[in-house]
């Protein structure tokens, strides 16, 4: 079983995350916003430079088939048909919390 509650706060930055224009440009076709957590990402630079950017969240787009072929996790939200969560694994167990911070989305988990 899922246990997963966003705050407003939260949901207000998914949303407004989601109207960027960098963002949106992305969409190409994939109408369901797609909201990944990753707890470890590296960066390397053009020169090689490899830099550790710690756990975080990423904007992307999904469709209905890839949802399904996935697993994804999918709610509904205020102003939004639905929101998918990724990875799969981790949303449908546990109990989570997505809520905003300073601007930036958090993530917090128990079993």
């Amino acid at each position: 079983m899922n246990n997963v509650t966003i705050s407003k706060a939260a949901i207000d930055l998914i949303s407004e995350k989601m109207k960027d224009p960098v963002i949106a440009s992305k969409k190409t076709g994939q109408s369901v916003p797609l909201l990944s957590w990753a707890t470890r990402v590296t960066w390397v630079d053009n020169s090689g430079d490899r830099t550790e950017l710690g756990p975080r969240f990423y904007f992307s787009w999904s469709d209905p088939k890839q949802i399904e072929e996935y697993g994804y996790l999918t709610l509904k939200l205020d102003d939004m048909e639905e929101l998918a969560l990724a990875p799969s694994k981790l949303f449908r167990s546990g109990t989570h919390k997505i809520d905003e911070r300073e601007g930036s989305l958090t993530l917090s988990s128990s079993e």
